[in-house]
Formats: C-alpha cells, structure tokens, sequence
C-alpha cells in the first residue's frame, strides 16, 4: 500500500511540476533531483533513527498519516510555486542561472518535505521484520520487493486509468485516502517489541569494506537512473513517444526490481561468495543493456509489439538490478538489529548516485556526448563497478586470474559496439529516405531527410516542416491578415520557419519564436531558409512555450501556437480551458491567437471539446480550412471581424508572391486569388458555439485528450463524420466580414468550399498512405489512392502517386493519364512532369522525355531522380557524355540513389 500510495504521488507530482516550471530537459531533471533528494534523506535518517526506537512500526504509522496530510496540500502548494515561478520568470527571464535555482528551490519546498516521509518507509519495516541472523538478505529482499510491487502497480494504475479517468487531485486524494488507512491499520497491528540497538563502531577493516561498498552502491544507482533517462530517449527512435512512454518504462523498471529482489533475496543468505555475485551482476547488467542498445535497427523495428520493445530492452537489466539491492545489504550487514540503518544508508547512497546520474546523463550526456557515447559509458561504469567488487572485495584467486577476467569483461565491452556496427541514432533515424544531417538534442533527436528532392525537418521520427512551402504558412498569413494592424507576435514552435518568417511580411516590430527544443534553430540555420532568424526584430526564445506564456510579461498582437501533434507528451496541454486563460491573458485588447486542429487525430466527440475548451476562453472565434489541420483563431475582444481593406494586401508584391501556393490544386486554386482564400472560412462563433454545445472543455488537472490521441492509429482514423459535422455548420462569409464579398465570386467561393472540406477526406487518405510500412499490399495503397480521388479528383499528390504505382506496374498508359491530371491541375508539378517523361521513357519514346526533363531541371535543378532519368534518357540516344553529366549530379544530390549508381555502372562498361 505505501510503494502504491507513493508511485501515484510522484507520477501526479511530477505531471502538476511541468505545468509550474516546462517541460525542458533542466526542469524535469529538477523535478526527478528533488524527488530522489527527499527519498535519500528520509532513507538515511529514519535508518539512522529506527535503531533507537521499540515499536518501528509506530513511528511509521504516524509518517504515513503525516505523509497524508502534506499530500493533501500539494495541489495547494504547486499553485502557490506557479505564482512565485511567475514573478522571478518576469524579473530574471535573462538569467538561467537563477531560474534553475528559483526552480529547484521551489519544487524541493514543496517535494522534499513528503518524499522525506517517504524515505523512512522501507528502514522501519526493515527494523520491525529483519530478525534472523540467517535470513537477512530474504527479508530485506522480501520487504522491498513487496514495496516495489506496489509501486509498480500504483504507476500502471495511475497511468493508465486514474490520471485519464478521475484527474490528478482526485488521484492524490485517493493515495492520501490509502496512506491514512495503512498508517491506522499498522498503527493498530499487535507487533514484538524490538529493543533499541547501539551503533556500534566496527573495526577498521570492515569500515573499509563497507566504505567500498558504499562507493561502488552509488555508481549502481548513478547507472541505474542514468540508463532509465538514456532508455527514454532510445525508446523515441523505436516507438512513438506519448504520455504512455514513461508510465510503461517506470513500470517494466520497477517490475523487474521486484523480480530482482524476491529471486536474491532467496539466494544470497547462502554461503555464496557474496561479492563475487554482485561482481557479477554488475558485469552481466552493463554488457547486457549495451548489447541490446547496439543490436541492429532492422532487428528493433521487426519487434511486433511495441509492450515487448520495452520488455525486452529494459526488463533484463531491471532484474539484475533489483538482484543487487538485498545482496549489498548482506553485503554490509551481519546483524539483522542493524539491518535498518544499512538499509538506511544504502539506500540513500543508490538514491544520490541516482540523481547524479539522471542529471548528468540529461543535462550534459545526451545532448553533448550522444545516445553511443553514453550507453558505451554507462554499460562502462557498471562492468568497472563489477570489475573493482571482484578485485577488492571478493577475488581470493591469484591475481593472474583476476586479471585475465577482469580485462576479458573489458574486451568483450569494447567489441559489442564495433561488432554489432550499429549507428546510434543514426540508422533509425533514416526510415525510408535519405538521412542528411541529424543532432542529439536535450529533449529530442532532430533529423533533416531527403524525401524524393523535398527536405524534411523531423523529431523522433514525426515531420515539423520541410524547405518547400506547405499549409504552415497560412498559420501566419490569416491572422496576420485578420488582425488590423498586427504589431508585436509570438509564434510557439519553430517548424522550419515558414511561420514566423512570413509574419515578417506585414510590417510587424517584433517577433518572438520560442521552441521547447534548443537546438532547433541551429538545425534551420544549416539547412533551411533561416534570413528571418537574423532579421533585426526577430527573438529567438529556448524555453517551453507553455511556460513562456504562463510566466512571461509581454503582451502580443498575435500567437500563433505551432503545436498540432497532440499525441507528443507535452503538446494536449495546450488546448486545455486553463492554458487558454494564460494565453489571453497575454494578448492586446483586439489580439488574436490562432492553433491548429488536427482533424485525424481526434473523433467527433474530442473535436467538439477542443472547440468548446476554446470558446469557453474566446467567445469570439472562427475555424479555417487549412488541409486537414484546421486553423482556429480567437480573439481577446468583442468581436471578431475581417476588415475588407485588409484584403488588399493580397495584393502585395511580396505577399501575392508568398501566395502563390495551393493546398491541394494548382494556379487555379493559388491562395492569392480573393475567392481562394476567403474559401477557406468555415464558420464563426455560433457555428463553432452549436458544434461544441453541451460538450465540457478540457481542463489541466485531467489529461484526457492526450491519453486519448496517444492511442491514435492514423491509418484507422475515419474523418468522414467530422467533414459531414463541419457541412451542417458552414456559415456564410457575412458573419466575418465588414462588407460583402463581391458578387461575381460568391458562386466559386461556395464551390471552393465544398471542395476544401472533401479534400480533409482526401488528404486523411494520403496521410495513411505516408504512415504504412514497405510490408503493406499494394492493392492496399492503391485503395486508399483511388479513394482520396473519390473524394477529391483534382489532388495533384494523389494522382501523382496513383500513376507512380500504375508505371511501377507496367500500366504505362493509366499512369500517362493520371500525371496529365496532375499537369492539368498544376502545369508547375516537376514531379508530375518527371513521371510523365519516365512512362514515355519506358515505351523508348526518348525524343519527347527529353525535353520534359529539361523543363523539370530548369525549374528544379536540384532534383536528383530529374537528373538521373534524363541522363538515362540521352544514353538511349547515344548522347553519352550530356548523360554521364546528369547520372554523376544525381548521385551527388543524393548519393544513396542506387539507380544512378547501376546506370552509371553499366555506362561506364
């Protein structure tokens, strides 16, 4: 009941902890430090204490009562850290040095007082039950087993059904409901009387081999906790990173401490050679966990179910985890009366090597030294931990042969990494295209992939933007549009700036960008357009973007709110009624914030929520097409209105120019057209009002929207039924407009629309077939194809893709058809255009390949499949040398085409 009670604590503390003080790698490492602190100094106190007193359990029946009470006031005590985070945030935002101090003084005021109780929990059992000289090891192996049995299972529950089901408050109030009932019940239980027992002084030798032991229990848990911050971020290149993610590694963890220990704890009160066992442990541990971080990617990604990923990563190394725990406490204690103090002691000392290790490995190892170097390290500390219990505790060999041992556990962990030859993050960071450049950042891997001439910018593995235009830009040109005169902007989320690089276009003062991950910047800086980032008005802000409007004391025309993958830990909580009211609270009178809607993530009824969490902050609101992740925008007045005269700005050489792109068309379709754009209006406040009706907002105390979206299946996710919802509360543009649109273009507006809302449908349909893997069927992708067509004829990807899988199959003539539907759309689309010339390259119609391949390098001369089928073009007719040209720039474009590498082959023999 006490490891249940205390498991719920933390996963609820540290969840209420982000919202005060972010989500960035140094607050989080904050929140774990000040946890951990806590426990190490209840455990060596109490240990200390328990010594002295008769009845253990007493004393712990009225910690756990006390426990409770401080409990109680937490959720009371965080929103008192949240209001004196925001005044040091505002006055020493420059200074990071005093803000990680403000933090971790603050969150140990209010942490560190109740995992200090917690800390005397497992030394008093230990006073109270370890009596047998013979069964020390079993029953402090026992105890601590059944204490981590429960918290195991108090982490599941909470996680899983408490935090989404009942809230945090209502959680705490539970385990503080258990915490009074076990202390009563323990205070009632008729138990023997234990005297209290001297601290004897041992002799220099055993003070030695304790000291030792002691030194060599730290570096057991600096391992343990770092190889748990160092599993996570792994874990981001195997499995999709949600909610869930630290719930199932916490518990996996602590079920294989609890195997760990009841299988020692059995064991090890023989007489085994004690110190070579945990020589052993140590050993087996760090080569194990380095053996299964350097196992081949494409073994990893065959692993069926993502709950055995994290079984077979972690459960090895967390048994032989739990093993080492009661075998150092036989280790070092002989006399079960001083079991508690040992326990005490040891355990505050693993608990301190613990916080080290999870800040070093978080703070500085991941993000400077890299996921390789840190699993060579860590699986190093522990294989020289058991090398040192062997040589200078347990080795009675000669030294010959401890020497010829200990140097083979050192060859065989320096030929793991070079043997397997794995890339760490490398390999997995590729998937299927072409890997350009990637960063170990501090809360994330960033990688920039080649994807058939497109680059894409990604975070554990998930798309953020790419160098060629897309519907990021309108999060941008709308607002800025509908705002009168926009003057000061904060875009949350950096993508590859296309938003707030095209803020920049109306003339603001001051944009701030602020991005949770550092090293973003520097990563658009080398490989996408990064001139914004050094234009003079623009702030570049590292910080949690959450925090940042929580704390800061700016005040903005326009926040635009970049964060739409609501399955990401983190990213739900910004579409809560409470994160809404900061927000506003940051806005001008007569400021606008606008956020993406991602329509495949969520069900008719999730939808609903977030617009009636919106709305229930912004009265004054409207919903805009912008593919399939809407744009909603509400405003911090009384009414939210586009002024016609702003609509000139369409005008605007620079802006015209901007908005020559098309959701899912062609010139016809250009955004800088007025029909075009004011198509893209959906419906205002009582629209949005009927569709939200009778559906409760979102609220941060219960985090249901990202459980919910952290089970999404995107090749599952029928959109159909929010499109139909949408048709049934489509306004007319008089509702958002100060005058009439001109009456020529009503008739195209009302088509544009209907066919904007189709392609949500349609684009859905093209997002499955992103997400599914080499293994599905074609006839599969080809049904999703044919019914992204249903819905919307005119898509230029669909079709593209369609006559690429018709070519691929020898249907030369269906495909022809389908890229002259996309040239007919988008007369602009090189790739269309490219495949086009491929089907006439493959019926050897060289002469009218050519030139349009030379129309394709002429708008695109960087796309490397362009160069590689014109240069296998002029080979077939004979103009070897102009082909050799093309074969060698496509493979310097992209030196992994493996096509243009056979071609080139096969010319030069």
């Amino acid at each position: 009941g006490s490891g249940f009670a205390g498991l719920v604590y933390e996963v609820c503390w540290i969840r209420q902890a982000t919202l005060v003080v972010g989500s960035t790698s140094f607050a989080l490492s904050t929140v774990v430090a000040a946890f951990f602190a806590g426990l190490a100094m209840g455990s060596w106190l109490f240990g200390r204490y328990a010594q002295q007193i008769s009845r253990p359990l007493r004393l712990y029946a009225v910690l756990e009562v006390l426990l409770a009470a401080l409990a109680l006031t937490t959720p009371w005590a965080f929103g008192l850290a949240d209001q004196a985070y925001g005044w040091v945030y505002r006055s020493f935002s420059n200074h990071p040095g005093w803000l990680f101090a403000v933090r971790a003084l603050l969150v140990g005021a209010v942490l560190i007082p109740p995992t200090f109780l917690m800390g005397g929990t497992l030394p008093l059992f230990c006073r109270q039950f370890v009596a047998e000289r013979g069964r020390i090891a079993g029953s402090v192996g026992f105890l601590y087993g059944v204490n981590t049995l429960g918290a195991a299972i108090g982490c599941a529950l909470t996680g899983f059904f408490l935090l989404p089901r009942l809230g945090v408050n209502t959680s705490i109030q539970l385990a503080v409901a258990l915490n009074v009932a076990v202390g009563v019940l323990a205070g009632l239980l008729p138990l023997r009387v234990t005297p209290a027992t001297a601290i004897s002084r041992s002799a220099p030798t055993d003070r030695r081999r304790s000291l030792i032991i002691h030194v060599l229990f730290f570096f057991t848990g600096f391992v343990a906790l770092g190889t748990q911050v160092m599993w996570t971020r792994f874990l981001g290149l195997l499995v999709r990173n949600t909610v869930y993610t630290y719930t199932i590694t916490l518990t996996v963890v602590l079920v294989g401490i609890v195997l760990g220990s009841m299988v020692a704890g059995r064991l090890f009160d023989r007489s085994w050679p004690r110190a070579t066992c945990f020589a052993v442990l140590q050993v087996l541990g760090g080569l194990a966990a380095l053996t299964l971080m350097m196992l081949p990617a494409q073994i990893w990604q065959e692993v069926s179910h993502e709950w055995l990923t994290y079984v077979l990563l972690m459960l090895p190394a967390a048994i032989l985890s739990g093993a080492t725990f009661p075998l150092a406490i036989r280790m070092v204690v002989n006399d079960p009366d001083l079991a508690a103090i040992g326990v005490g002691r040891l355990s505050a000392v693993n608990t301190l090597g613990g916080i080290g290790g999870s800040l070093l490995v978080a703070l500085l190892g991941l993000p400077w030294l890299g996921l390789a170097i840190i699993a060579r390290l860590l699986s190093g500390i522990s294989v020289a931990v058991g090398g040192a219990a062997w040589l200078m505790l347990g080795s009675k060999r000669p030294a010959r042969i401890s020497i010829a041992l200990a140097a083979a556990c050192l060859a065989t962990w320096l030929a793991i990494p070079p043997l397997m030859g794995t890339r760490l993050p490398a390999d997995y960071l590729a998937g299927h295209y072409q890997l350009i450049d990637y960063e170990e950042g501090y809360v994330s891997n960033l990688a920039v992939v080649n994807d058939r001439g497109v680059k894409q910018l990604q975070i554990d593995r998930f798309w953020q933007g790419q160098d060629k235009k897309s519907h990021q830009i309108m999060a941008a040109h709308i607002p800025a549009l509908l705002h009168p005169d926009p003057q000061k902007v904060l875009v949350v989320g950096a993508g590859t700036g296309q938003t707030p690089s095209r803020f920049l276009l109306y003339g603001i003062d001051q944009l701030d960008c602020v991005d949770l991950e550092p090293r973003v910047f520097g990563m658009i800086e080398r490989h996408f357009d990064s001139a914004w980032m050094k234009d003079r008005r623009v702030n570049v802000i590292r910080e949690d973007g959450r925090t940042f409007l929580s704390h800061g004391s700016s005040r903005y025309d326009i926040i635009s709110l970049e964060v739409g993958q609501l399955f990401r830990p983190g990213v739900a909580t910004f579409y809560t009624a409470d994160f809404y009211k900061r927000a506003r609270s940051r806005l001008k009178p007569g400021g606008l914030l606008g956020q993406f809607v991602p329509l495949q993530l969520l069900t008719e009824a999730q939808f609903r929520r977030v617009l009636g969490s919106f709305q229930s902050v912004f009265p004054h609101c409207a919903l805009w097409y912008n593919t399939s992740e809407l744009l909603l925008i509400g405003v911090n007045g009384e009414r939210i209105e586009f002024e016609t005269s702003r609509l000139d700005l369409l005008a605007d050489r620079e802006i015209h120019e901007d908005l020559r792109y098309s959701y899912w068309g062609g010139p016809a379709q250009w955004l800088n057209r007025l029909e075009t754009f004011l198509a893209g209006f959906l419906c205002g406040s009582e629209g949005i009002a009927r569709i939200s009706s009778g559906h409760l907002p979102y609220r941060d105390d219960r985090p249901e929207l990202e459980y919910a979206t952290s089970q999404v299946n995107i090749t599952h996710t029928d959109v159909v039924a929010l499109v139909e919802l949408l048709e049934r509360h489509l306004e007319p543009l008089g509702v958002l407009l100060d005058h009439p649109p001109p009456q020529e273009i009503d008739s195209q507006i009302v088509e544009l629309r209907n066919r904007n809302l189709r392609d949500i449908v349609a684009h859905t349909h093209l997002l499955q077939v992103d997400a599914l893997t080499n293994s599905v069927p074609e006839e599969r992708i080809t049904t999703l194809l044919e019914n992204a067509l249903h819905w919307n004829p005119s898509s230029v990807v669909a079709n593209r893709k369609l006559a690429l899988i018709l070519a691929s199959k020898g249907q030369g003539e269906s495909a022809r058809q389908h890229f002259q539907k996309a040239l007919d759309v988008n007369p602009y689309d090189t790739q269309s255009t490219a495949g086009l010339a491929m089907t006439h390259l493959q019926n050897q119609r060289f002469d009218i390949a050519v030139p349009l391949l030379e129309s394709v390098l002429r708008t695109d001369p960087e796309f490397a499949q362009g160069h590689y089928l014109l240069g296998v073009t002029l080979i077939n007719l004979k103009r070897h040398k102009e082909g050799l040209k093309h074969l060698e720039r496509a493979i310097e474009l992209d030196p992994d085409f493996k096509p243009a590498h056979k071609a080139m082959a096969k010319l030069r023999r």
